[in-house]
Formats: structure tokens, C-alpha cells, sequence
């Protein structure tokens, strides 16, 4: 069961630990646990940590969605100290006329521009006035609990982080660079990074801790083997399709 939901303008980063868990719960209404409390004691109906041991985590990282986009209506469904944007924010149009936060009345919405040029002019040194004038009125909707009730279900559940943004104010790529290594080394475009030495990300450090790892992609070749092409080369049994996650999964 996902632990951890993790949004932003360009990325969206969901943690999984495959393991026995609990049903969705009601939403709980703040938090009154301690920092540094066990997680059985933040849980109580929960099984011993020793009677679920965890065998995998499983970390999907997704994108194109901003917090308010997915959980503009978090307070109102279970999670009144959610920060959201406020209910009267707007854009101006190219018309100089004011754009309103609107529900989405579709669950398939056109892409906004999120490349390197678009994405500052969107957030306008701060001022977050020019989603509307850099890509269009889609930017302001929202879904709410009706549209996908499953992430307000997981939001109601486990961690939220509503302070969680891009690492870099652009595209796919170098946001992924930050994913897997912590930097994009300086890269801004959604394309492979020039030819270097291969610097170490978090797949190198598990190799080098004797800790199984791979790579699940849907599309070949996949970001990761053209970013790290050496430790593609030599280990390249860890670079593996979606299909072949699954498989073992539904199994």
C-alpha cells in the first residue's frame, strides 16, 4: 500500500512498501502523534513490524500535476489543515480578464507547457500569475474526491507532504535526474545530458551495499539506461519493462 504521496508542478513521486497492510481508513482529523513514534504506535490496529516484514519498496514516480491540481478539495474531504491554494486565487488572461480556481469536468485534460522557458514564465518570479498566459485556462481546474477517490483515499490514510515541489522548474528529465541521484548535474532539457562520467545515483550506491535493485519502465529505451549507459552495460538484467513487474505481482 502506498506510505508516502509526494506532488508537485512536474512531478508526482508515490512510495510503496509491498508488504501486508491496512484497509483504507476514515480520514483522520489531525495529526496527534510524536515525532519519532514507532509505527505501531501511530497505528494501533496495525500488525507488529516483526509479523509484516517488508520485502519490497517500490517507488513510482509520476508527473504533470500540481498538489492543488489533484487535492484543491482535500479540506473539505477529510484533511482540514491541508494547504491548498486559496479559494479566491486567479490568473489574468491575455484579455487582462481573471481566470478562477474551476473544477475539472473531465478526467482526461489537455497537457500543459512544462519545459524550462514556460515553466518560469508560469510561476513569474514567485507571483504564480502566469499559468494561465504561458499555457492556458486548463491550468486553473482542479479534481476533487468524485474525480479520483483513490489518491483522496491514500491522502486520508497515510502521509501527505502538501509542501513537496519540482526540483527543477521544467520537464521530465531532469526532474527524474534528481529522483535518482539528487542533481540533474546542471541539465535543463528533456533530453539526455552530454556525454560524462557517469556520476553516482541511488542504484549505484545499493549496488554497492549488496542490495537488489531494478528498474521498471513502460517505454524502451527507458530514461534511465540512456542517462546511466555504463551501468547499463554492466548490469544490464536490472533494467526491466513494467510487463515483467506486473507479471510476478498478479502471480
Amino acid at each position: 500500500m502506498p506510505r508516502v504521496i509526494k506532488l508537485s508542478i512536474v512531478t508526482v513521486v508515490t512510495v510503496l512498501s509491498v508488504a501486508c497492510a491496512p484497509d483504507l481508513k476514515p480520514a483522520i482529523g489531525s495529526c496527534p502523534y510524536r515525532a519519532g513514534q514507532r509505527v505501531a504506535e501511530t497505528y494501533p490496529d496495525m500488525l507488529p513490524s516483526e509479523a509484516i516484514p517488508i520485502d519490497h519498496i517500490i517507488v513510482v514516480m509520476q508527473e504533470n500535476r500540481s498538489f492543488d491540481h489533484y487535492f484543491q478539495k482535500l479540506p473539505d474531504y477529510g484533511q482540514p489543515n491541508a494547504e491548498v491554494a486559496p479559494k479566491n486565487i486567479f490568473n489574468r488572461d491575455k484579455h487582462r480578464q481573471k481566470v478562477f480556481l474551476t473544477r475539472a469536468n473531465t478526467p482526461c485534460l489537455g497537457d500543459e507547457p512544462h519545459y524550462w522557458n514556460k515553466v518560469n514564465e508560469q510561476i513569474a518570479g514567485g507571483a504564480m500569475s502566469g499559468f494561465v498566459t504561458a499555457g492556458g485556462a486548463g491550468a486553473m481546474t482542479y479534481y476533487d474526491e468524485a474525480w479520483i477517490p483513490y489518491y483522496y483515499a491514500l491522502a486520508n490514510t497515510f502521509a501527505l507532504a502538501d509542501h513537496y515541489h519540482a526540483s527543477v522548474p521544467s520537464s521530465t528529465w531532469p526532474n527524474r535526474m534528481y529522483m535518482i541521484a539528487g542533481t540533474s548535474f546542471g541539465h535543463i532539457l528533456n533530453t539526455p545530458p552530454p556525454p560524462r562520467d557517469e556520476e553516482r545515483s541511488i542504484f549505484h550506491q545499493l549496488e554497492q551495499a549488496g542490495e537488489s535493485w531494478a528498474i521498471y519502465t513502460a517505454a524502451e529505451p527507458s530514461f534511465e539506461e540512456q542517462i546511466l549507459p555504463r551501468l547499463r552495460a554492466e548490469r544490464g538484467n536490472h533494467f526491466l519493462t513494467t510487463d515483467e513487474l506486473l507479471a510476478p505481482i498478479e502471480n
